[in-house]
């Protein structure tokens, strides 16, 4: 009996761990995000992720290359205490190569290719969250950026484009630098230009994901996303522009805060007529939301005409022949 006792007991023992071995943990799961938010307009007269409603000159190319650098985008906080336990992502440098073209004189297609040169990284990260040291450079996800102008305001008064925008999960979020989803984001940008030149632009859009993503008890799923900004003349060509631009998810972990990024930008531009133009500005995030910099910088060159309406010249004035008669 004594030994049958000991044997129920044993079996008892492997069952419960077996019981147990299939339960639910609370490890965390390794962390998937991006600190790709950055993204820039495509083509001439816009903001600088604001868009505007003009689209470019057709069948001419539009060709950019936008340096963009951010300080401290990712940082992993104690919702508690409010202190920092990691800058994940201190230093990250971005070339965007940027290109495009317009069909006819109302669409345009553009490409964003995100190829990260450096990216820093904090090994203070906890290795639940990060257990693999993330590579230093690498790609994001590459976005399609079609536009299609509805209200035509290239002389001034209001203009209106519809502008989808479709991203691709060509970068890696255990690496930092992807959505690991597809993105579709049907986009409404409503402008109004005056007739010296200066824009003011509204931005609305509703960003949808095939898959979220959670940073500890952060849910980044889909967003409704925003954006205003003014751009203003200067004489030669130069400009000065700003903008807020933004977004906000519509789902939430229980008891967790909401994905809500903001960042202001401001900057300026020289631009010729030929399409050819230079853009430097700065900027910096006003929440802690992955992706938004306390700092960033930024500096492109490029090259995107616009469609230029015809000037229609007065008519010559035309003088009758003088008839001289004459006598004899």
């Amino acid at each position: 009996r004594l030994r049958r006792r000991r044997g129920l007991r044993g079996l008892l023992t492997l069952l419960i761990i077996a019981v147990a071995g299939l339960l639910p943990t609370q490890a965390r799961a390794e962390l998937s995000v991006n600190t790709q938010t950055f993204h820039p307009a495509i083509g001439a007269e816009n903001i600088i992720t604001v868009e505007g409603s003009r689209t470019g000159q057709r069948f001419r190319p539009i060709l950019t290359g936008l340096i963009d650098y951010g300080h401290r985008p990712l940082r992993l906080i104690d919702n508690a205490s409010g202190q920092t336990l990691a800058e994940t992502v201190r230093h990250i440098t971005t070339l965007h190569m940027i290109g495009g073209v317009a069909l006819t004189r109302w669409f345009q297609l553009g490409l964003d290719l995100p190829i990260v040169l450096y990216q820093d990284f904090d090994r203070a990260t906890p290795a639940a969250d990060v257990p693999n040291t993330p590579a230093s450079y690498g790609l994001g996800d590459v976005r399609v950026v079609g536009k299609v102008r509805l209200l035509n305001n290239s002389k001034s008064g209001i203009g209106l484009a519809f502008v989808p925008q479709l991203t691709f999960p060509s970068g890696d979020g255990k690496q930092l630098r992807g959505d690991d989803a597809y993105g579709i984001e049907p986009r409404f940008a409503l402008d109004y230009r005056s007739q010296g030149g200066a824009i003011i632009a509204l931005n609305l859009g509703f960003l949808g994901r095939t898959s979220d993503q959670v940073l500890r008890n952060l849910r980044i799923s889909s967003q409704v996303r925003y954006g205003l900004g003014m751009y203003v003349p200067l004489p030669e060509g130069f400009g000065l522009m700003g903008e807020f631009a933004g977004g906000t998810s519509v789902a939430t972990e229980p008891n967790g805060p909401i994905y809500s990024p903001l960042e202001g930008h401001v900057g300026g531009r020289w631009a010729h007529r030929s399409g050819f133009q230079l853009n430097l500005g700065t900027g910096m995030g006003f929440t802690d939301a992955p992706g938004s910099p306390k700092f960033r910088f930024f500096a492109s060159v490029g090259y995107a005409p616009m469609e230029r309406e015809k000037v229609s010249e007065p008519p010559k004035p035309t003088t009758a022949p003088i008839l001289v008669e004459k006598s004899g």
